[in-house]
């Protein structure tokens, strides 16, 4: 039901079948005028233990991004992410100009993105409000990263090895003029 955006219909059933024993489902909300098809995040109120998801625009065709398709799940993304957290200039440019999101069936893991974005504040994670967020997906792999320009993919790097990938992060940063 979180995954079709109808979470009062999980909070009335999940009443009803107390056995099923899951924490109740977030309060789902869009305050801004989003079109349909128009990309969004489902992001989790910050600094705050609402359970709460506010769907927000995601803007596709910005100068220059990194998108990074992660995962709560994926140790790989874990690690990526500790490795860039690591090197504080690979911090400040992914704070600034990276935003990593979750598959949109990880609307379920609440509790899971939460606690992604406590450990990882400059890496905060959103979740895709549908396929449609990230039109450059082919398939679900993490962690997967999207260097683009204008919204234009230059770049791609797929999964965190034990050694890490951080020269070819710093190769696709270059490729969008982010790193000299």
């Amino acid at each position: 039901m979180l995954v079709a955006h109808r979470d009062d219909e999980a909070r009335t059933l999940l009443a009803a079948h107390p056995d099923i024993q899951r924490s109740p489902p977030p309060s789902m909300h869009t305050f801004s005028r989003i079109r349909n098809g128009q990309p969004s995040l489902w992001v989790v109120t910050p600094g705050t233990r609402t359970r709460e998801l506010v769907r927000f625009r995601f803007n596709l065709r910005a100068p220059a991004q990194v998108i990074v398709l992660a995962s709560t799940g994926c140790h790989f993304s874990a690690n990526a992410a500790r490795d860039i957290e690591a090197d504080p200039l690979l911090r400040d440019l992914f704070r600034e100009y990276g935003q990593w999101v979750a598959p949109p069936s990880e609307v379920t893991a609440f509790d899971a993105v939460r606690e992604w974005n406590e450990a990882h504040p400059a890496l905060r994670l959103g979740i895709a409000y549908d396929n449609a967020a990230l039109p450059m997906v082919e398939r679900v792999e993490t962690p997967v990263f999207y260097f683009l320009d204008h919204g234009t993919v230059v770049d791609t790097v797929v999964g965190w090895p034990p050694g890490g990938n951080l020269d070819a992060i710093r190769r696709g940063l270059r490729k969008i003029d982010l790193l000299r």
